[in-house]
């Protein structure tokens, strides 16, 4: 049934009038008698009782007349539901994350989010660096907020830089380079380093050899860490020295250790909201906006 002879039969029936119909429909009153003829015709039964004084309608109008208006409410439902959807504001969304770059700004983001859109159903999971970038790039995940490094393909990704990040190193305490006011890296060169295991961040693993290979060494790691915050574990245990970013600074607890970055352009880097260019869920804009929204009240 072509759901604009429901909305001519509505139209009728409230009115009880052809020629007060037509003129709210913006349609000839002789259209709108054929259209209801045809309507008629569709379902096999009289609706309306017509006079040249008055429009009744039939009992069958009557019981139509009933399952019309709950077929448009319906409808209406239909198009505002898509509407919000094609907003953005009705739907599902998927996000990915780190903790530790992102642990400051990630739970005031969706707390804010969720309540400005309720509609919205907000699926958050935590991953290593790894499996995150493999989830968003088979499109498990609509966005993913990582590193920089991950997402070098402007042909694929769209990124949005959350805050600047930087390699930093962990020290015990006791550690000849905490004595010394600049940090010179070329001396830790025999030093044996503490990473995240390369199978867990292989990008940011690769990132610190070719930073010092830059500074002229091949450096000793050691790659047990499963986990960012098993690095700091290790230092205190006297492994090596840890590689972690500055970011995780914040983040490190009780721990009493020195902390010194590395100065250099390849040694620093942003995180970011990354998505997926052809990835059309109209709830990323949305969520990139609110995220833009938190970072400029947040300088």
């Amino acid at each position: 049934m072509d759901t604009k002879l429901l909305g001519y039969f509505i139209a009728v029936a409230e009115n009880l009038n052809f020629t007060e119909a037509a003129k709210k429909l913006y349609i000839t009153q002789s259209a709108l008698s054929r259209n209801i003829a045809e309507l008629e015709k569709e379902l096999g039964t009289k609706l309306f009782v017509r006079t040249t004084r008055s429009v009744m309608l039939t009992p069958s109008g009557k019981a139509f007349y009933e399952v019309a208006r709950e077929i448009e409410d319906k409808l209406n439902q239909v198009y505002r539901r898509i509407d919000k959807y094609n907003s953005g504001l009705f739907g599902d969304l998927r996000i990915g994350h780190l903790l530790s770059p992102f642990i400051d700004v990630l739970p005031p983001l969706f707390l804010a989010f969720r309540q400005k859109f309720p509609e919205i159903e907000l699926t958050c999971t935590q991953y290593n660096t790894g499996s995150l970038c493999k989830t968003l790039e088979r499109g498990a995940i609509d966005i993913g907020f990582a590193s920089s490094f991950n997402f070098h393909d402007s042909n694929i990704y769209k990124v949005h830089i959350v805050k600047p990040d930087s390699i930093c190193l962990v020290f015990r305490k006791d550690h000849p380079a905490c004595r010394q006011p600049h940090l010179d890296f070329n001396a830790l060169a025999q030093e044996p380093f503490v990473i995240l295991a390369e199978q867990e961040s292989p990008i940011f693993f690769n990132l610190f050899k070719q930073v010092c290979k830059n500074r002229g060494f091949v450096p000793h790691l050691i790659d047990l860490p499963q986990r960012p915050e098993s690095i700091l574990f290790y230092v205190m245990a006297g492994f090596g020295i840890g590689v972690i970013t500055t970011c995780m600074i914040n983040n490190s607890g009780a721990y009493d250790l020195e902390y010194r970055e590395i100065e250099g352009k390849d040694a620093s880097f942003f995180n970011v909201a990354a998505y997926k260019k052809d990835n059309l869920n109209p709830s990323i804009p949305v969520f990139i906006r609110e995220l833009e929204l938190i970072g400029n009240n947040n300088p």
